[in-house]
């Protein structure tokens, strides 16, 4: 492995994941805060290394393979985070596709690297990304504001169940906001399946070699 500053901040990213898991399902605002900030300092890197790669032409084969296993890796650690806290109403299921679809894409990208071969993200795979990283920002945001108000001394305890309604005082923005995890999730599993089908037809020749 080559030691520069793009691949050394793929490396923290791999050391912040744990830390994202210990602070998210720790049931206090401070830790859902601090899980936040670590989820974004995690997606800081993630610009930044692919930029200063291509800016110092400082790129390398283990940063084209370990920078996306990177990403999946803290996209695995958010999503196993929702599924174990019941306000988000995310279902298993759509963890399991989307997980399974990139464990896939990272198996395509070991296989492809063992003939020599290099596998690039797609555009589509980059769209994908970002609706990963956008939605797990925006659902982490939704769980800190949740946990502030419900630590906020002298409030009432709110109905969970109910809690966007009787917070916002609007029975359509409440339940909006309540379903809007599942909202992102849903958009962000079609296309993240969908890119990956496009990945599996498109470097086929990856899984069955030169035949047709």
């Amino acid at each position: 492995m080559t030691y520069n500053l793009p691949n050394t901040l793929t490396i923290l990213r791999f050391l912040l994941v744990p830390f994202f898991l210990i602070y998210i399902l720790q049931d206090t605002f401070w830790a859902k805060l601090v899980s936040l900030m670590i989820f974004v300092v995690a997606a800081i890197t993630d610009f930044l290394d692919g930029k200063l790669a291509r800016l110092f032409n400082q790129r390398t084969e283990f940063g084209k393979f370990a920078d996306p296993l990177a990403d999946k890796l803290l996209v695995a650690a958010a999503l196993f985070a929702f599924v174990q806290l019941d306000e988000t109403l995310i279902p298993f299921w759509m963890v399991f596709l989307i997980l399974t679809r990139e464990f896939i894409v990272t198996g395509l990208r070991i296989s492809a690297l063992s003939k020599n071969m290099s596998i690039e993200t797609s555009y589509l795979g980059k769209v994908k990304t970002t609706a990963q990283m956008g939605s797990i920002l925006i659902i982490l945001l939704l769980i800190l504001i949740r946990s502030y108000v419900l630590e906020i001394p002298g409030v009432k305890v709110i109905n969970p169940a109910k809690f966007w309604v009787e917070y916002s005082g609007n029975d359509f923005w409440g339940t909006v906001l309540k379903y809007a995890p599942l909202i992102l999730m849903t958009v962000t599993t079609l296309l993240t399946v969908i890119s990956g089908v496009r990945y599996l037809i498109k470097y086929k020749n990856v899984i069955y070699g030169d035949k047709k």
